[in-house]
């Protein structure tokens, strides 16, 4: 993932991961890509377990480009340009955020959309409370089949979401 400073285009961040889709680290330019300095991952390196094609969305918040996240399994976050990181969100076991963040959108500092595999969350305080979206008509589904012996029947497998099934109308 990549993302550009909005005070400095000149200041980008990249995050990468190694040949075993781990977290390598985050590397940071300030002249337009001419050179980068690592900042390791620290606190992030067990982010990506080993999805790192799968995850990696970076974000700098809009009024404060030493302030950037992290998405993952959990949305990570780090108030010193990157060289250390913290959870920003409840732990996803606890489902008060789904896991897999995968989409970050800031309407304004401090004010953010989350994508996750399990829908679209809300914080207008930084992180500290999430609301979950939930009257998003949309699920990412898997496989679709239907039932040999009931062909009106339809069962289909959601990313992280369990099946649902329904029949034609």
């Amino acid at each position: 993932s990549i993302c550009m400073s909005k005070q400095n285009p000149s200041k980008l961040y990249v995050a990468v991961s190694d040949s075993n889709f781990s977290m390598e680290g985050v590397y940071v330019t300030t002249n337009g890509a001419g050179s980068f300095s690592s900042l390791g991952n620290n606190g992030i390196s067990s982010n990506y377990s080993n999805f790192g094609w799968y995850f990696g969305e970076l974000e700098v918040n809009p009024a404060d480009d030493n302030e950037i996240y992290i998405g993952g399994i959990e949305l990570h976050k780090s108030g010193d340009g990157g060289n250390n990181w913290n959870p920003n969100m409840p732990p996803w076991w606890q489902y008060d955020v789904h896991a897999d963040i995968h989409a970050i959108a800031f309407v304004s500092p401090g004010v953010y959309y989350l994508g996750t595999d399990g829908g679209v969350y809300f914080t207008n305080d930084d992180g500290a409370n999430y609301i979950d979206a939930d009257n998003i008509p949309n699920t990412q589904f898997y496989r679709v089949e239907y039932n040999p012996h009931q062909p009106a029947m339809h069962y289909g497998g959601a990313q992280d979401n369990g099946t649902t099934s329904g029949n034609q109308s």
